[in-house]
């Protein structure tokens, strides 16, 4: 019997407790992630020294003042290593931007679908980059880099259980969590990965995952 993985421990901060409550219910959907505490108020989360042992952060920022980003700062400076998903509800690829420099690994706004947010905060907490389908056109979603585009083409030729091992190492999930999912053996999913990194080269996996969802949103039905 495969061992399932602990939970990751998510804290989520915003000011409006019926966002709070809507980010708690996309998170309790997940079998790999649970709500460690949730916060109106991101100084009182900096003062609870409990709180700051989680695996992941959601901040919202839809009351800050768009220049304001602060809290976002102090919450970097005193947990460096812990990857932040920032909430807002501006398509803004400047507010991207900026998030980005203060030391967020992704943003979400309030018009994407709770899939799009769960998946964001799996590739957040793998350590990469999630941006908003809302404002991904600004960073050359639909005109792909060379470098992209030929990864593109290489991902045309995975299987059909290798995109779905690739769709949910982007969710966050290991190889033991992965095989639960598929309904297969762990020595499979780790066949599967050799195989997609065979194909993939000389790109690497973090690539992959770092523009997950610009193939989520590509014409490769991925």
């Amino acid at each position: 019997m495969i061992e399932r993985q602990p939970r990751k421990k998510i804290v989520i901060i915003d000011s409006q407790p019926v966002v709070v409550a809507g980010l708690e219910s996309i998170i309790r959907k997940r079998f790999d992630f649970d709500v460690g505490k949730s916060f109106t108020n991101g100084r009182i989360f900096l003062l609870d020294h409990s709180a700051k042992k989680c695996d992941a952060i959601i901040l919202g920022i839809e009351n800050i003042p768009p220049n304001d980003l602060s809290l976002l700062k102090d919450i970097k400076e005193i947990l460096p290593t812990v990857p932040v998903l920032v909430y807002g509800h501006e398509a803004d690829a400047e507010l991207f931007a900026n998030v980005i420099s203060c030391g967020a690994l992704g943003y979400v706004i309030s018009e994407d679908n709770p899939d799009v947010i769960a998946r964001a905060l799996g590739v957040v907490s793998q350590g990469c980059f999630a941006i908003t389908p809302k404002i991904a056109p600004d960073f050359n979603r639909k005109l792909p880099r060379e470098g992209e585009r030929e990864l593109f083409a290489r991902i045309e030729k995975l299987t059909t259980r290798e995109k779905e091992v690739v769709r949910c190492l982007a969710m966050g999930l290991k190889s033991s969590e992965i095989a639960v999912k598929m309904g297969v053996k762990i020595n499979t999913v780790n066949k599967h990965r050799e195989n997609i990194r065979d194909k993939i080269k000389p790109h690497t996996m973090r690539e992959i995952l770092m523009i997950f969802q610009e193939f989520e949103e590509s014409d490769l039905d991925l």
